[in-house]
């Protein structure tokens, strides 16, 4: 009897055993996460296209992690309010600010819409400097404003400005006689609370979506810098090289994986820095107010209380931390194949590297050793000057933005309710968005406007599933 007692047991270890191991794919041909081009994340891949697609949580995290995780979770759709508050943790708003959480920005955990036809929606931000640096290296603050315009105040305060967006509208025609209508937003910076000096500089960013950037954080830095090219010594045309960028948490040098820039190397910096800079509140990374030096803060100290406590913090940052990544989709399907193929070919795949490792991690399991398609080399690359903002920071110029990530892209209308993109939300479109690119993917475009309509659509297919 004790035997047979044993017999099962084991038999049910290795059922569960199985199950786990298997829990994040689809029963299939594939087991293996470099043959399976389903998995996006490897075992921090979900298969869901739903509406909340975005926002599962990596499987294989602790009866705890899933708490901290939920809790994290809360905070994400929490809106912030003035203090005092009776929700602790949950005052200091302002006295300015852009949004009043994170979700308003990352809705669904993806993009929000960046324009109502001439003002700007709160997923947009202007970031805005003077040349040069800080003397760390970043951009140079504008006197009396920041790095950031915010538009919007608490009652009693005023917004440092409005901002208001015109268009630019040009035509292309394509090599089959295809015309495609791309345009490019000029932005005003309208009554400001005090004259802006001559030479600032202007920098639209759109929110970035917030799953998978856990594992963009986790990919070893041999991965990262192993499609570093910054002299282009392969004579490819193409110069990808790292941002090193002030780690304003571990006060040293860090390469720079996240944002339109890479201009922050960990989820902890871009939780602190942008509860800073969009919201107006304090932690222990960003102590100050962002409106320190206006005369409407001339009566708050630089010794005011934090406004959330680190345990906040830590827990939102580890929510993103642990959102999966949706599985491709119509992997199989013969002109996404075929799109695969024109990917590769027309010179995209050299930016939009599909293969990457994330490091091995014996304290947090779930995102160590995985092998994951990002499509990002996470590198910096001269877009031309279309694209160019003419801002540097840290070592990014003018012209040099980092190659997004496009896992989750074919899902973004269906989570979204729009296809908005580039750094300033300017393409409407794939095309668009292909056409806008310069510099070193200006031989990638040229091939993209002399392809078929056949070949396009392929492409597109392509697009769609991932």
């Amino acid at each position: 009897m004790k035997s047979s007692i044993y017999i099962k047991i084991g038999i049910s270890a290795i059922i569960i055993l199985l199950w786990g191991i298997g829990a994040c794919k689809k029963p299939g041909e594939f087991d293996d996460a470099l043959l399976d081009e389903r998995l996006s994340a490897d075992a921090a891949t979900v298969f869901d296209e739903s509406s909340s697609a975005f926002g599962q949580v990596i499987p294989g995290l602790t009866e705890a992690e899933m708490r901290f995780h939920d809790f994290g979770d809360k905070l994400f759709g929490q809106s912030f309010v003035t203090s005092p508050s009776s929700l602790a943790g949950h005052g200091g708003l302002g006295p300015i600010f852009n949004n009043i959480s994170c979700n308003r920005c990352h809705v669904n955990e993806g993009r929000g819409t960046p324009f109502n036809t001439s003002s700007v929606s709160q997923s947009i931000f202007l970031k805005t400097s003077l040349p040069g640096n800080d003397i760390n290296g970043g951009p140079n603050p504008l006197p009396g404003f920041g790095l950031q315009f915010q538009d919007r105040a608490i009652a009693g305060a005023a917004p440092e400005a409005t901002i208001s967006v015109t268009w630019v509208y040009t035509i292309i025609t394509l090599a089959d006689g295809t015309k495609v209508e791309l345009r490019e937003p000029v932005y005003s910076i309208n009554n400001p609370y005090k004259p802006l000096p001559a030479g600032y500089l202007l920098s639209a960013r759109m929110s970035r979506p917030t799953f998978g950037i856990g594992i963009l954080e986790s990919i070893s830095e041999s991965s990262i810098l192993r499609n570093a090219d910054a002299n282009d010594n392969n004579v490819d045309g193409i110069s990808g090289r790292p941002n090193y960028v002030w780690d304003y948490n571990k006060k040293t040098v860090a390469l720079g994986r996240l944002g339109w820039k890479a201009s922050t190397p960990d989820i902890i910096g871009q939780v602190a820095k942008a509860l800073n800079e969009d919201i107006g509140v304090t932690s222990h990374i960003f102590p100050f107010k962002n409106a320190i030096g206006q005369p409407q803060m001339s009566a708050l100290s630089e010794t005011s209380a934090i406004d959330i406590p680190d345990s906040f913090v830590n827990a939102l940052t580890f929510y993103m931390r642990t959102l999966a990544v949706p599985a491709r989709r119509n992997v199989n399907d013969l002109n996404v194949i075929a799109g695969s193929k024109i990917f590769r070919s027309t010179g995209c795949i050299k930016c939009h590297a599909d293969v990457q490792t994330t490091r091995t991690d014996v304290s947090f399991g779930p995102l160590s050793n995985l092998v994951v398609r990002p499509y990002s080399d996470l590198l910096l690359h001269d877009m031309g000057e279309g694209l160019a903002d003419h801002r540097s920071e840290f070592e990014a110029n003018g012209n040099e933005w980092r190659t997004p990530p496009l896992w989750g892209l074919g899902l973004t209308n269906r989570i979204n309710g729009n296809n908005f993109f580039l750094h300033d939300g300017r393409a409407r479109s794939f095309i668009e968005a292909i056409l806008w690119h310069g510099g070193e993917a200006e031989g990638t475009r040229v091939k993209f406007t002399k392809l078929s309509k056949e070949d396009r659509e392929n492409l597109m297919r392509f697009l769609e599933s991932l």
